[in-house]
């Protein structure tokens, strides 16, 4: 009997066990899944003579966004919604003036609003008379019964002159006339009154109005368009519509590769009444996978690309991983291994390549480690995932022993794409806390690799970014709080490494001045008060009679001093050296100004510097088309193994 009890007791135990198991009950604190597939829902204007601009979704109010740009002329407009799996339940919108006043909030009724399968269309009037030209911003409020209202923004302008429906075709013309090789067709477009370029070499990352027609009609690359572009209407004046078109290719004779394709068109309406191109360019990224790394020729091969410039590069510091990053995407190759990791991308290839490829966004990495270990940030639009729709800094941590990725943190802000992306400045540094640093709005953020959060070390950065200088290796910041030369007294230094916030006052009498950085040091010239004045041309003459090196704890490394009564009139930094000339003061008539009596120098070698990179990125011909490369070794007895990265979710 006794044995029977324990059978029955053990049986149980094994049953919940199982249970628990089998009903996805889970005791740790987070799950590894792949990126989400982005999921709002998307919005086009679609008018009887065209369809146009793709208006993405935010679940932030962001008063900002001025793109892209909606024309009407009655004050009616017609939208499409895709609603990719959300059910749309209401829809409204709201009209702000250029004060951002709001002028009219109204709710589109049910009449007005046609459901078929996953699409909604609309037809929408504004009950308000519109200025002639006047420049309004448009907000539409989309709700769904399985989210929160997503904002879609727009700015709206009446407008009789242009003629939407003839812009359109010219741009459709060319785009579609660049694949069906309809040679006639762009002589008398896009080379109409201009000399046909020829060329030795094609540049096919970057095609413009000075490349070859054979450029333009890519060349004889096996070229096959993965989705339908619509043209965005990113601005305009009274003669002049500006375009862009996004998209993706698959280019069948370059190993099967995808490439990123923008498409940027500028058109002038002409005394006809028909538009002419005035400017075209297309540009190529190519989509980082495992057909980058050419085992054969110990190369990773970057394909076509707008420069060299568009790829940014990092190197562990024992070598043995390369970090490689673009607009949108990040990549990690490991050399011994010969393993490639697609760390991050929103584009997952498995929708219809408009809101995964959205690129209103900025990888930065921030450091990589001698284990693979990536730490970056994201700016701008998140496609997809946990922050879908918002626009702000998302710091990861790629843990390259699991081949996942890790939220930091994410520090959401209301501001446009084109804000953001100029305002935000990522240090290339971790200290020895852990710990990495962004620059925005005048504040200093610090975020905690460890613990996963973030705070502000400083709030009064100023705004103007002459102002403010980062060290070469990113481990203090300096600035002056004041523009005018003659009145500043003082000087202010962040050292990243503490978090520390140091000052430097001049002596009494003397007024100081950041002249620039000779690597990882900073430069300050002083200049007596009496001395300082304004100059003929209303500029401050700053005759400065000490020169001082300092490191970011305000120690003073080297000092130059002028001859008596020579004044550093200018100066120029050439790597470790510095150039000083020098001039004494000139009164003429009460017009004050410096004369350069001579030339004179001080060195400065530091042992801080940035190690240089192992790699370099490089130019090559295939054929006679460019192509961009990385010479690397690459184990030749070891197979190429390829991975995406998964993203660690908390529960």
């Amino acid at each position: 009997m006794k044995n029977i009890l324990i059978k029955i007791v053990v049986l149980f135990f094994v049953f919940i066990t199982a249970f628990l198991i089998f009903s996805g009950f889970n005791t740790t604190k987070y799950h590894i899944k792949q990126l989400e597939n982005a999921s709002l829902p998307i919005v086009w204007i679609e008018e009887e003579y065209g369809v146009y601009n793709y208006l993405h979704g935010y679940t932030q109010n962001i008063e900002s966004i001025t793109e892209p740009y909606i024309l009407t002329k009655n004050n009616k407009l017609s939208l499409s919604i895709k609603e990719n799996g959300n059910t749309v339940s209401k829809i409204s919108y709201k009209l702000y003036n250029e004060d951002n006043v709001l002028l009219i909030e109204e709710q589109i009724g049910k009449d007005s609003i046609t459901k078929t399968d996953n699409e909604v269309k609309v037809n929408m009037e504004i009950n308000r008379r519109l200025i002639q030209d006047y420049t309004y911003r448009l907000v539409i409020a989309v709700t769904t019964k399985n989210r929160e209202t997503i904002y879609y923004y727009g700015s709206l302008i009446n407008n009789n002159i242009h003629n939407m429906g003839r812009a359109l075709d010219i741009i459709h013309s060319i785009h579609n006339s660049t694949f069906e090789k309809e040679e006639d067709h762009l002589k008398e477009t896009l080379f109409k009154n201009r000399q046909e370029k020829n060329e030795e070499v094609l540049d096919l990352g970057n095609v413009n109005l000075d490349s070859s027609m054979t450029s333009i009609l890519w060349s004889d690359l096996n070229v096959h368009k993965m989705n339908e572009p619509k043209p965005i209407l990113m601005g305009m004046d009274r003669r002049m519509l500006y375009f862009e078109m996004n998209y993706v290719v698959l280019i069948l004779n370059d190993n099967m590769n995808y490439y990123y394709v923008k498409e940027e068109y500028k058109v002038e309406l002409g005394e006809n009444g028909h538009y002419n191109i005035v400017d075209f360019t297309r540009t190529l990224r190519k989509r980082l996978d495992n057909n980058l790394i050419d085992i054969q020729n110990n190369q990773i091969n970057l394909g076509y690309l707008k420069s060299q410039m568009s790829i940014n590069m990092k190197n562990s510091p024992n070598g043995r991983y390369i970090v490689l990053s673009d607009k949108t995407q990040l990549w990690l190759y490991d050399r011994t291994d010969n393993k490639v990791i697609e760390v991050f991308n929103f584009d997952r290839l498995n929708n219809e390549f408009i809101l995964d490829t959205y690129d209103r966004h900025e990888i930065k990495p921030i450091n990589v480690d001698n284990s693979g270990n990536i730490t970056y940030g994201v700016k701008g639009y998140m496609n997809s995932g946990v922050y879908e729709g918002q626009n702000g800094v998302l710091i990861n941590y790629y843990n390259n022993e699991n081949y996942y990725n890790e939220t930091v943190s994410f520090v959401s802000i209301e501001d446009s794409y084109d804000v953001l992306i100029n305002n935000i400045i990522f240090f290339d540094y971790l200290n020895e806390n852990n710990e990495c640093f962004f620059v925005y709005n005048n504040k200093v953020y610090a975020i905690d690799i460890e613990n996963n959060k973030y705070t502000v070390v400083y709030e009064d950065l100023p705004m103007d970014k002459d102002r403010v200088f980062i060290s070469r290796n990113n481990s203090f910041i300096a600035w002056q709080q004041d523009s005018f030369e003659d009145t500043n007294d003082e000087i202010f230094i962040i050292d990243l490494k503490t978090k520390e916030k140091h000052s430097l006052k001049s002596n009494n009498g003397e007024k100081v001045k950041i002249l620039g950085l000779i690597r990882n040091n900073l430069v300050v010239g002083y200049a007596n008060e009496s001395n300082i004045s304004q100059g003929p041309n209303g500029k401050t003459v700053f005759p400065m009679e000490r020169v001082d090196i300092l490191d970011e704890k305000k120690e003073v490394l080297k000092t130059y001093i002028p001859k008596p009564d020579s004044y550093v009139k200018g100066y120029e930094f050439s790597n470790n050296r510095i150039n000083f000339f020098i001039g004494k003061i000139v009164n003429n008539n009460n017009n004050i100004y410096l004369e350069q009596t001579e030339i004179d120098f001080i060195t400065h070698i530091v042992t801080n510097g940035l190690v240089p990179s192992n790699y370099s990125i490089e130019s090559m011909l295939e054929e006679n088309r460019i192509k961009y490369v990385i010479n690397v070794n690459i184990p030749q007895n070891k197979p190429l193994s390829y991975m995406i990265a998964n993203q660690k979710i908390s529960r």
